[in-house]
Parts: C-alpha cells; structure tokens; sequence
C-alpha cells in the first residue's frame, strides 16, 4: 500500500469551508490519507474531530509557504451547501492563488458552479473534486499521488501564476484598466 498522503489546510472554519472539509475528513481513511488542519480558530467542530485529522493551531504568515510545500497537496474547500451558492458562485479566495504558487499541488473540492472550479478547471492547475463522494476523494489522492499527473499539475500552476496571478500580471491588468477608465474621460 502506498504511504499515508498529507494534506494540508491553511485557513478559517467558516461555513462556506466547512462542509467540504467535512467530506474529506469521512473519506480519509479509505484515501489513505490525513489531513493537518492549520486555524486560528479556537473551537474544534465535533464533525471534524475524527481518526486521520489533527488540529495543528496558526501558522505565522511568513511561515505559510514553506509549511504548504511540506504536504504532498494544500486543501482549498468550497461549500457545496445551498444557503452558500452565492459565495461560492461569486468568490475566489485569496488564499487560492496562496496555494497554487505553493509549490505542492492544490486540491479543490468544491461544487461544479463555484468561481473557482470554472476559473481553474481549463487550466489543469489544480486536482478538482466537484462531488461529495467517496469515489471523488479517493480518485482525487489516487491524482496527488501519481508522478505523472502531479507534474502536470504543478507545471500548470506554475504558469498560471506567472500568467495570471503574479504581481507583474495584476500590475499589468490594473494599469490597462486605469488607463480605460481615463481615456474615456
């Protein structure tokens, strides 16, 4: 049997995280995985305290990306709950860009009509999980563990961030947009 997969959460335990993490965390055992959960939340969700997580406190901010790189995936969890449909149609967490210039690869798991899956989905930049299944979790690490698509992945978040999320691109996005808005004045 292949060893134990590790992955890494990094944020809040809000209701627009929790059902997803809530997902993995039952599906973990059959994944033959586990799951650090890194929160400065001090209250521990009965759901979430089962075999295979553990609670492990906040991280200091500059401490974040090197920690990240430590697990074979970061978790970005989205709500698939309908009185979160809104955030999650509509959000990108700040976070995600965070995790997919980590250096180790993102797992989404979030529903089909979340702004992240339809940003990321044709990038090839993360492995997504658009369902709450059993079958999705485990085919989700089953895609972290092989070398193959791992390095496809990492590649593809590697140049989204170069394209897309860098400093120097959003500089560029903004500066092009700033100049719109005068020149129509």
């Amino acid at each position: 049997m292949d060893a134990c997969a590790s992955l890494g959460y990094f944020g809040g335990l809000g209701g627009w995280q929790l059902d997803a993490l809530r997902t993995l965390a039952g599906h973990l055992g059959r994944a033959n995985a586990r799951l650090d959960i890194h929160t400065a939340f001090r209250s521990t969700p009965a759901s979430l305290q089962v075999p295979g997580v553990t609670f492990k406190g906040p991280v200091p901010p500059a401490e974040v990306p090197s920690l990240m790189r430590r697990y074979d995936a970061v978790v970005l969890p989205v709500s698939f709950e309908p009185q979160h449909r809104h955030l999650a149609g509509l959000n990108i967490a700040t976070k995600m860009s965070e995790c997919l210039a980590s250096g180790t690869v993102t797992m989404l798991i979030a529903p089909p009509y979340a702004a992240m899956v339809r940003f990321l989905e044709p990038t090839g930049a993360a492995v997504i999980v658009q369902e709450t299944t059993e079958g999705g979790i485990v085919g989700a690490v089953e895609r972290i563990r092989n070398q193959t698509e791992r390095r496809r992945t990492l590649s593809a978040a590697r140049d989204l961030v170069q394209d897309k999320l860098s400093l120097s691109s959003m500089r560029h996005v903004w500066s092009e947009g700033l100049k719109r808005l005068t020149d129509s004045n």
